[in-house]
């Protein structure tokens, strides 16, 4: 696994951007944004823009996570990375000349405790209170048929049933996505307290804290095998 940290260059700005490409297969570039305003804040839609990172700092970060990276200096490097791609630390000039629409702000949600999603890529059906019947098994199904917070499954227990909880309300500007939603019992359910309990988010975390840099891997890769497969496909 090649890291090029050596390549960073100390009078230039970089942002920190990926190739990726969806389940669906659909090609996405992402990385660190910032806030601009409020696109829409009743329905909690930010306007995001790319940011500045620090780079040997982001850098550092993805090498203890042994996720490899390219840094882009010039247009040689950008074609290099477009067809290879994943993480990327990319250089100001080289960002402004080659991807001058993607730096511009673009309306923005957050779907669970993680990063921003833009809005374009993002399903209709999150801005919908329920989850569709198909929806709402997956999340089930995800989470093994039982109560995140007791364990308590209904084929052991008859009094009790499975609800889909959304983590941050709906009304607070949550978002019926699978990073929001987690499966509670009803007793469980009906003794939140308060309703929005932010330590929630830990459980969808099933991988213990030993294995959080090969889950991160795991992902990564799966992301830029995704990314290299849509790329073929649209050549």
């Amino acid at each position: 696994m090649e890291y090029l940290k050596d390549k960073i260059q100390a009078d230039k700005k970089y942002y920190s951007l990926i190739f990726s490409a969806s389940p669906n297969g659909q090609i996405e570039l992402g990385g660190q944004t910032m806030w601009v305003e409020w696109a829409d804040e009743d329905h909690k839609i930010e306007l995001r823009q790319f940011s500045f990172v620090k780079a040997d700092r982001m850098a550092d970060y993805w090498i203890e996570f042994g996720i490899p990276f390219c840094v882009v200096n010039d247009v040689d490097d950008f074609a290099k990375w477009y067809i290879s791609g994943g993480h990327a630390l990319v250089a100001e000039e080289v960002a402004s000349q080659l991807l001058p629409f993607s730096l511009k702000p673009s309306p923005s949600v957050q779907l669970g405790r993680g990063g921003f999603m833009g809005l374009s890529i993002v399903s209709e059906s999150i801005f919908k209170k329920a989850p569709t019947s198909k929806k709402r098994m997956a999340i089930i199904k995800r989470d093994k048929f039982k109560c995140k917070v007791c364990g308590r499954r209904p084929d052991n227990y008859v009094d009790i049933e499975l609800h889909v909880h959304h983590i941050r309300p709906f009304g607070e500007g949550g978002f019926t996505h699978e990073d929001n939603l987690i499966t509670l019992c009803d007793t469980c359910h009906n003794g939140l307290d308060p309703h929005y309990e932010w330590s929630l988010y830990d459980l969808l975390e099933d991988a213990p804290e030993s294995d959080i840099k090969l889950k991160e891997q795991k992902k990564y890769f799966e992301e830029v095998r995704r990314y290299r497969e849509a790329r073929k496909k649209s050549v």
